[in-house]
């Protein structure tokens, strides 16, 4: 640039000078560009995920500088690490992968210093410029919860239930790690809702399983849907033990996906004592002077001694007596014989005293 200088002289005089300006480069600070830039940033992580974010930077400089990566703070800083960094280029950018270290978080179980499932790391950025130069930024990660927990059946897988009956005799019950307030919690609000089906086993088509109104949302209740006869077994093996599969699925937040564990619930039908029949007669006709008037006879459907195989004989033993029903009644006169079962346990004769 040319310069004049003018005296207030007469006349006026004055002088000129050419001055060379040269424009020298001065380093500038790189600026964070990753997840909005600014001081302040935001970033949602899955729970069980181990990349954060890629942490991204430029420098204004030309020519480019190199730029480095630090982790330099923040409460929950011991929990990061950074993933491996490309060459440097030369062309005044940067990036690098922000992880978690040395385990993944667990939304179930928060390790950050708040416990909260926000965890802190604050991070810079420096060039290689004369001085050294920086950006810094403060990161909020918040994990977020993934159905990433099978439900977990806690009832036993056998039981028992008294033949002739289609009354509830077993509650499936499960629970779910998945939920804020794990355990049953009729009005816990927020968490997994768990579904109980039956979904197989061999003699599955015979159980129902039924949630009463009122019930918790952690467990089903098992029930035949027709009587089962202890005498007369249904079951594929016909042994009494009835096999039945159920399945629980977790169906509310957070899924999908949706996870279910099964169980295979063995069913075993007892045997409750059922009431003799009087088979025969009703009446009878006798010869006088004689005291034998007839045979009783009686079955019963129950077998306490089938389990012995074909060494026995006979089931329940039955003992025949006389019944006074008052006054108008004739029982007096007569009697039962062989009413301990011998030699046959189903009939006693009936005679006159």
């Amino acid at each position: 640039v040319r310069v004049k200088a003018t005296d207030n002289g007469v006349p006026a005089l004055f002088d000129t000078q050419i001055i060379n300006i040269q424009v020298v480069d001065s380093n500038e600070n790189p600026v964070i560009t990753s997840d909005g830039g600014g001081d302040t940033a935001n970033v949602d992580v899955p729970e069980n995920t181990g990349l954060v974010t890629f942490v991204t930077a430029t420098d204004p400089d030309v020519p480019g500088q190199c730029l480095s990566f630090q982790i330099i703070g923040g409460a929950d800083a011991a929990l990061f690490t950074w993933g491996l960094q490309a060459a440097c280029a030369n062309d005044g950018t940067g990036l690098r992968p922000l992880r978690f270290k040395p385990t993944f978080p667990d939304f179930e179980n928060p390790t950050d210093a708040d416990g909260d499932n926000v965890y802190e790391v604050l991070v810079m950025v420096k060039d290689d410029g004369i001085p050294s130069l920086s950006d810094t930024q403060l990161i909020y990660v918040t994990i977020t919860d993934v159905n990433d927990e099978s439900p977990i059946i806690t009832s036993a897988d056998t039981a028992n239930a008294p033949e002739n009956s289609t009354a509830v005799f077993h509650t499936v019950t499960a629970t779910d790690l998945e939920a804020d307030c794990v355990g049953p919690a009729v009005d816990c609000t927020g968490v997994q809702t768990l579904k109980f089906e039956i979904v197989g086993g061999a003699d599955g088509a015979f159980f129902e399983l039924v949630n009463p109104a009122g019930s918790s949302p952690w467990s089903a209740d098992l029930k035949f849907i027709a009587p089962q006869d202890f005498e007369i077994p249904a079951d594929n093996n016909g042994n009494n033990k009835y096999r039945v599969r159920v399945r629980v699925t977790d169906v509310g937040p957070p899924g999908p996906p949706q996870l279910w564990v099964e169980q295979l619930i063995i069913v075993t039908v007892t045997d409750v004592n059922e009431a003799p029949e009087i088979t025969e007669p009703t009446s009878g006709d006798v010869d006088e002077n004689k005291r034998n008037v007839v045979w009783v006879y009686a079955v019963d459907e129950d077998a306490d001694c089938l389990a012995q195989g074909p060494a026995c004989t006979f089931g329940q033993q039955l003992v025949f007596s006389i019944v006074d029903n008052g006054a108008a009644d004739d029982g007096a006169l007569f009697e039962m014989v062989n009413t301990e079962g011998n030699p046959n346990p189903w009939r006693s004769r009936l005679r006159f005293k």
